[in-house]
């Protein structure tokens, strides 16, 4: 698949969230902030009722949202990015990304989702715990 292709995928998929999506959150209209859903729908296949729940924060250099899989003892942090045009990627982008929200995890206060804080401390003391930081951009 070429990247202009698939680049237009995101693209017609950013506009379908926001038609479909706006009526439960307004922010949807932002194409950074419906790569969340397309994210959370397309990558990591999150039920739309639950997307609201995985989101932490967005447009900043921590953690945008997290997906656990409780089963599978499995827990995604991930930061997007979204640009409309083709931008290169600040190498700080992705070290403020695994620095900065992980002190706040490492130390039990991590403000912006009590939900994520506790998952995340159950998981580093379970040694069959996988813990994946992924950094999605367009």
């Amino acid at each position: 698949i070429k990247l202009s292709n698939f680049k237009s995928e995101i693209e017609n998929g950013l506009k379908e969230i926001a038609n479909n999506f706006s009526y439960i959150d307004e922010k949807v209209k932002k194409p950074e902030y419906a790569f969340l859903y397309w994210v959370l729908l397309n990558l990591y296949n999150v039920d739309e009722e639950f997307i609201n729940s995985c989101i932490t924060e967005y447009n900043d250099k921590a953690i945008d949202c997290f997906v656990h899989f409780e089963e599978s003892k499995e827990l995604f942090i991930i930061q997007c990015k979204y640009y409309e045009q083709n931008s290169t990627i600040d190498r700080k982008d992705v070290s403020d990304f695994l620095q900065m929200p992980m002190t706040a995890l490492l130390r039990g206060d991590y403000k912006k989702s009590a939900e994520l804080q506790k998952i995340f401390s159950d998981a580093i003391t379970d040694p069959e715990y996988k813990i994946y930081f992924h950094f999605n951009i367009n």
